[in-house]
């Protein structure tokens, strides 16, 4: 059986669904309740843009704005990737330069 105090990605990936209850502000609501859970787990690296966009229970568009609201990424650039992204644009700009 898995440890619930388990962070790892994959773990909440893989792992059921539960319902937890937790005190709260009783002037939060508990759409705010969700967003403010989703993003601190995304920011944490603890779920996925998907599972966020869930438990918020927001579109994934939403809830990629509510995480840029926050000045939160939620695309990682590599080194590699942006390497590809710059020979592309060389190649495009040297196919209408003609």
């Amino acid at each position: 059986m898995s440890d619930s105090t388990t962070t790892s990605r994959s773990y909440a990936e893989t792992e059921p669904w539960t319902t937890r209850s937790l005190p709260m502000p009783a002037d939060i609501s508990e759409a705010d309740a969700r967003i403010a859970l989703a993003v601190g787990l995304f920011a944490g690296d603890l779920i996925t843009i998907g599972r966020g966009s869930e438990i918020a229970g927001l579109s994934y568009r939403a809830f990629v704005d509510a995480l840029s609201e926050r000045r939160i990424p939620w695309v990682t650039i590599t080194e590699e990737s942006w390497a590809e992204d710059l020979k592309t644009l060389e190649s495009l700009r040297a196919r209408h330069a003609l």
